[in-house]
């Protein structure tokens, strides 16, 4: 949803995509440069308006970004990011603003839904180990995640094998062409399963 405010000209301006994202029409938000404040998410208000009315009093301030819960027409809430550009003149004085509004509802919810997926792999007792799905130039897909089970039965901290290949926990034993070879599977996208002997820190 775009806002423009030009205090030049006294107008105020709301685009009507506000009533696809939040159900509320475009008359209502742009009734008076204050009327989003009534949507606001309590929990959100002083933090936005404090933040908000900073910026835009402050004669060097030209950008202004902001995460808060926006109340639709049904009275539930969106996550929204506010980012706002203020027009200024050489004396710094406010000559227009003007305001986007993102819904970033689902983004939101899939990083609630990532970080509970972390939490359940990381007390599984199986080990875990996640890489990128794109190999680098060396043709190695490097390590994202494990979980706590990898630690305890090999030693390596994530800080320890993050970046690297699964390579480095390769060792004498371990069937090289079959590693090779799994590895290809998942790089096109495929399921391969197989066992592998891998080595511990302590070797």
């Amino acid at each position: 949803v775009l806002w423009d405010e030009n205090l030049e000209t006294g107008t105020h301006f709301v685009s009507d995509n506000s009533m696809e994202m939040l159900g509320i029409p475009a008359e209502r938000l742009a009734a008076s440069t204050n009327a989003w404040q009534e949507f606001v998410h309590p929990d959100d208000f002083e933090r936005i308006r404090e933040s908000y009315g900073s910026a835009r009093s402050s004669p060097t301030t030209v950008q202004w970004s902001a995460d808060h819960r926006f109340r639709r027409m049904d009275g539930t809430y969106a996550d929204v990011l506010d980012r706002a550009l203020f027009v200024r003149d050489a004396a710094g004085n406010l000559k227009r603003v003007l305001c986007v509004m993102t819904d970033v509802s689902a983004l939101r919810a899939a990083e609630v839904r990532l970080r509970l997926l972390e939490t359940c792999l990381a007390r599984l007792n199986d080990m875990v180990i996640v890489t990128e799905l794109e190999a680098t130039p060396d043709n190695a897909s490097r390590i994202i995640f494990v979980n706590e089970a990898f630690t305890r039965r090999t030693g390596y901290t994530f800080e320890e094998v993050r970046g690297q290949s699964l390579a480095f926990l390769r060792g004498p034993r371990t069937d090289q062409g079959l590693y090779r070879r799994v590895g290809a599977k998942f790089r096109t996208g495929l399921v391969a399963e197989a066992e592998f002997v891998f080595y511990t820190k302590a070797g």
